[in-house]
């Protein structure tokens, strides 16, 4: 239950588009540096995606990432 009535569970939001990008490039394995070149994005802005991806799958890591990657596949 949350601790306040404002307070969401992250992990019920659905990624946005852009955050579904990144994740698909980070559980093929490229670095930060690349994905940020691939999505015309600054390294910053990748790792902010990562780290709201992260929250919204109740992930931890960029392995379970990759575990979950089928997921993200999607059609």
């Amino acid at each position: 239950m949350p601790l306040f009535e404002t307070e969401i569970d992250e992990t019920s939001k659905p990624l946005t588009p852009k955050q579904l990008q990144v994740a698909r490039l980070a559980s093929r394995g490229l670095p930060n540096e690349r994905i940020a070149s691939e999505l015309a994005i600054t390294v910053g802005t990748v790792k902010l995606h990562l780290h709201q991806v992260y929250k919204k799958l109740g992930i931890n890591t960029r392995v379970e990432l990759v575990m979950r990657a089928e997921e993200l596949a999607g059609p």
